[in-house]
Parts: structure tokens; C-alpha cells; sequence
């Protein structure tokens, strides 16, 4: 993820409101801040993507301010100030996971807040100059999406077996595979994740029917009580799927003394 930084520091210039909304603010924030209304307080606070809650930015801060002092939030506009010179015209931005930044890049929840365009007011012969085309209407839609987020999890003993964690009622995007333990398991053990499509065994090898949800298997060895984020398989249909697909995890190598758990995270799409 690259957050977006401001040309100078403290500093947005707005090139044209279409919605804007002063409150005053809950805590300190920058010029540049994306911010969402407190729930109890209704005063601005940072927002970021780290949650569906976070994730409910409403404007972009276009002022530095100290808790309790009132500032406008940009909710549909175009901003100059941040600096932009690593994108192209049209890439789209993001609400951070970081606490009130832009980012290039989605964070956990993905919060498309406006898109980069072209400031035509350069002179002729000039290259354009690059701004950020604000639109938060589209927040409420992204947010309400991630809602669609499931988080399987499945325990990993030393009796465990071959077995089904998750049958897909409709269709599903796997966006992380995790796993920790705090008892490591006997020599080789291991734990791969995989996607069938037909009837085969949760334990059957890759094929036509059965596709690896990740580039390698857990290993039920490494350091206790340290998450391990395996790497998702880099074939995107791999990882998509549909109504009645189902994930199985196969286990390998001696499982003696295991205990662990593997946390696997889908989103509706």
C-alpha cells in the first residue's frame, strides 16, 4: 500500500466544491485526512480501512485543526495538494488502512474515495497538472460490500484429518489464508488449503477440479504463536468461487502434539 503525501505539508487547496460539511472535529487532524462522523459525538475523527466501521469516511479534512475546532470536509470536489506524480490520469484512490490517509492501493476494507484527473488550467504547451477528483457518495455502497466479508476457521489438532471447512452458497473471492499454533506438530507436518469443484476427496491432489487456494503449504513446524499469512495462488480463477464449490484442507507429515488453527477470509463478489 502507498499512502498518499501532501506537496506541502498541512495544505489542500480546493479547485471546486460540488458538497461540503463543517463539524467540528473530535481530534487533531491534518489538511488531507480523510474522516468519518464519530458515532457518539457526531464530531469528524479519522477514518481508515482497517474495519467497516473505520471504513465509513464521509469528506476529506481541507484544514488542520485541534480537537473541538470546527473544519470542512470536502465530500464531493476536486483537491490540489497531495502529490500525485507516481500515478496516472484516472488511477483511482483509496481509503488507508493507515489512520486518515489516501492510499494507491485498497486496504483491508476497499473505500474507492475519488480518482486522479487532469487540472486543464496549465498553460498551452504544458504537461497537466494532476488533482484528486473527490466522490464519497460511492463510500456507503464499498462499505456495505465488505459486509459481505466471512472469516472461516477451522482448528488444527494432532488427530485431525482431511476434511471440509467451507461449502460457498454463492460467489466468493478467498482473500487471505492465516494460520497459527501454539504446539507444533511432528515431522513434516503441514496443512495446505485447497478448492474442489467436483466430488472429490478434501484431501485429493491439484487438477482440473481441485486448485491450490495458496502457493504453499503451512508448515505445522515453524515458530509457535506467530501467524503465518501464507501467499495466495497468483491464478485469480483459482481463488474464485461459485455457488456449491466448496474448501477442503489436506494435511500432511506428522501431526503428533498440534494445536493450531487456520483462519481462512472470503468476500462476496
Amino acid at each position: 500500500m502507498a499512502d498518499l503525501a501532501l506537496v506541502t505539508a498541512n495544505s489542500v487547496h480546493i479547485v471546486e466544491t460540488i458538497k461540503q460539511h463543517t463539524v467540528p472535529i473530535a481530534e487533531a487532524v491534518v489538511a488531507g485526512y480523510a474522516v468519518r462522523q464519530d458515532t457518539a459525538s457526531g464530531k469528524w475523527t479519522k477514518a481508515n480501512a482497517t474495519t467497516a466501521a473505520e471504513a465509513r469516511a464521509l469528506a476529506i479534512a481541507v484544514k488542520t485543526g485541534q480537537a473541538n475546532e470546527a473544519v470542512t470536509g470536502l465530500q464531493v470536489g476536486i483537491l490540489d495538494g497531495y502529490d500525485l506524480s507516481g500515478c496516472s490520469y484516472d488511477d483511482p484512490i483509496y481509503l488507508s488502512d493507515t489512520d486518515g490517509k489516501l492510499s494507491t492501493t485498497p486496504g483491508t476494507v476497499t473505500v474507492p474515495v475519488g480518482r486522479v484527473i487532469a487540472g486543464t488550467s496549465s498553460l498551452f504547451g504544458s504537461g497537466y497538472d494532476k488533482l484528486l477528483e473527490v466522490n464519497m457518495f460511492g463510500v456507503e455502497a464499498a462499505v456495505a460490500k465488505d459486509a459481505g466479508r466471512v472469516v472461516v476457521t477451522s482448528e488444527l489438532l494432532a488427530a485431525s484429518v482431511d476434511k471440509w471447512v467451507f461449502i460457498a452458497d454463492k460467489a466468493y473471492k478467498v482473500t487471505a489464508v492465516n494460520e497459527i499454533h501454539s504446539v507444533v506438530g511432528g515431522s513434516s507436518a503441514a496443512v495446505r488449503p485447497r478448492k474442489i469443484t467436483d466430488t472429490s476427496a478434501p484431501g485429493a491432489s491439484a487438477g482440473a477440479n481441485v486448485k491450490e487456494l495458496t502457493t504453499a503449504a503451512a508448515d505445522l513446524t515453524a515458530t509457535i504463536n506467530t501467524t503465518q499469512a501464507l501467499t495466495l495462488s497468483a491464478t485469480a480463477a483459482d481463488l474464485t468461487l461459485a455457488a456449491g464449490d466448496k474448501i477442503g484442507l489436506d494435511f500432511s507429515g506428522t501431526l503428533t502434539g498440534l494445536v493450531g488453527l487456520i483462519e481462512i477470509v472470503l468476500k462476496a463478489v
